[in-house]
């Protein structure tokens, strides 16, 4: 029995328990017939009621999964509609379609109106297909660039993996294209002092660098070739090509800038350390093991907690093949499980990067999360250039990945560095 006929069965037990009473003016006493039914119909209510109960503890039961499940599934088809667009408006564009016209036609196949109240179906849209659209056809067009939230995230997202360093360095928004951030230019310090004496002041001394938002960029051609007849998904594959050319770039501005233009760059960490954690190898490019001891132990211990090594490939060929005293290779000797795929050396994580290749010094020991700070920029997007003469000639699409930021050491004791 359903909960409506529950309800209507029990109204109907009530209205005989009224009629029971019904006639009689006083109503004291009770003939023993009345008192069975009154118990009989006073027990079948009861019942009823935890039918009821048992009903709506059932019903809650099995449909709280399901909205979980039908959350959950909305969040993935958000998604993927959010995906789907981005990636059509790309591919609309390395075809040489106007951004006006994607947009007309991203609208006109998601059903966007103009309030983006009427979804798909003539539907409420709170978090519909249509509000997606409406909300990322809106910055298609803008420009000419694709700047939606699945692009930006996933061009971050290969920065962060091509880039480890620039991923672990502290993020900060640009506020207007500028922020002066503190650099630590002492180290506080304390002590022991007897009862009743002054403690010493902690005076910790600083000077400020302002980070004004550079040009990041990189570019990908595309040809007829690529675009009509590959197999490829060509907006994953650029997206993820930028994004990883962006981190490289990032990463070597990180670690020595661009001596030539240094006003088009980030302030590296190499020359802008402390003097006194600068060390010079026996042999360049060559560390013992006594030496890498030596770099770790340079830096303050405070800084460990995230420290991690950068070096070249040359010097990485050479610590691969070191040794301690029992006879084991130091890359394989960790006290700590290793990242993932990344090596430890001496419990830190080692990492190797092009941007120290043909640098003065090749090995950099230090905090990145600490020592270092990078400004994220809200325009990161991507231009498809297709009607310039350089594109008509070769019947292609150049895909040109812009955005902006900046880099500085705030910490130089963060750093230890050698040659």
């Amino acid at each position: 029995m359903n909960k409506k006929a529950l309800i209507e069965k029990k109204n109907e037990l009530y209205k005989q328990f009224n009629d029971l009473f019904d006639g009689d003016e006083e109503k004291r006493s009770l003939s023993k017939e009345k008192e069975d039914k009154i118990k009989e119909l006073f027990n079948s209510i009861t019942q009823i009621d935890e039918e009821i109960r048992s009903l709506d503890e059932q019903y809650v039961s099995e449909n709280k999964p399901q909205n979980r499940k039908r959350e959950f599934m909305n969040k993935e088809e958000k998604l993927e509609i959010r995906r789907d667009i981005e990636s059509e408006a790309f591919s609309m564009r390395v075809h040489g379609k106007k951004s006006s016209d994607i947009a007309q036609e991203l609208a006109s196949k998601y059903e966007v109106r103009e309030d983006a109240g009427v979804g798909v179906g003539g539907g409420s849209t709170a978090g519909s297909a249509a509000q997606f659209a409406a909300d990322i056809t809106s910055k298609v067009g803008k420009d000419g660039g694709l700047e939606p939230t699945y692009t930006t995230e996933t061009i971050i997202q290969r920065m962060r993996e091509a880039s480890p360093a620039w991923a672990q360095a502290t993020h900060v928004p640009s506020v207007n294209g500028f922020l002066q951030v503190p650099r630590e230019t002492d180290v506080a310090k304390a002590g022991f002092v007897g009862e009743m004496e002054e403690a010493e002041h902690v005076n910790t001394k600083f000077d400020y660098v302002t980070l004004a938002d550079k040009r990041i960029g990189a570019q990908l051609q595309l040809t007829r070739t690529m675009l009509d007849m590959t197999p490829i998904d060509l907006y994953e594959y650029a997206i993820s090509r930028v994004g990883a050319a962006a981190g490289y770039a990032t990463e070597r501005a990180m670690f020595v800038g661009d001596k030539a233009h240094p006003e088009k760059t980030f302030k590296p960490i190499l020359g802008n350390n402390k003097e006194d954690q600068r060390i010079t190898l026996h042999t360049p490019k060559t560390p013992t093991v006594e030496e890498l001891i030596d770099i770790k132990n340079s830096i303050n211990p405070s800084y460990l907690s995230e420290a991690a090594w950068y070096v070249s490939r040359a010097v990485y060929n050479v610590i691969s093949k070191l040794k301690d005293g029992d006879g084991a290779y130091l890359l394989f000797k960790s006290n700590v499980p290793s990242n993932g795929g990344v090596q430890t050396l001496m419990g830190f994580p080692i990492y190797v990067t092009d941007a120290l290749a043909d640098a003065d010094e090749q090995i950099v020991f230090g905090n990145m999360h600490r020592g270092y700070v990078v400004t994220d920029s809200a325009d990161t997007r991507l231009d498809v250039i297709t009607d310039d003469t350089t594109q008509a000639v070769h019947d292609g699409a150049l895909v040109v990945l812009n955005s902006h930021g900046d880099g500085a050491v705030v910490d130089p004791y963060a750093f230890v560095s050698a040659k």
